[in-house]
């Protein structure tokens, strides 16, 4: 028994790993352009959703990821003007201490 190898669709990989199923429902007009897309790819429509959903998941990390250093950084900045404020303070209440000031010049500035 001859068998000829079957023909698989394009874009579809000859092995792949587990998968799971959605169910996604698409404009009419955007079903169209996928499918006249793929077809001219020579790629499965599933394969180019595949891709474009990934390339969406990759780019949102990495905005989530700089919004993350971002406030990272400004909570550093945060808790440096903070101890520079106590420090000023501090020094402030040490200087009062040294040097007395009379509480009428106090309030009077």
């Amino acid at each position: 028994m001859n068998q000829q190898p079957t023909k698989r669709s394009p874009g579809r990989p000859a092995e792949f790993g587990p998968r799971v199923t959605k169910a996604v429902r698409l404009d009419p007009e955007l079903d169209e352009a996928l499918k006249l897309h793929a077809a001219e790819c020579d790629l499965s429509a599933n394969l180019l959703i595949n891709r474009a959903i990934k390339a969406y998941l990759d780019e949102a990390t990495v905005r989530l990821d700089d919004k993350v250093e971002q406030r990272v950084a400004l909570e550093a900045s945060a808790r440096q003007v903070s101890m520079s404020l106590l420090v000023n303070h501090a020094v402030l209440d040490y200087l009062d201490h040294l040097i007395p000031v009379d509480d009428q010049l106090r309030t009077a500035s």
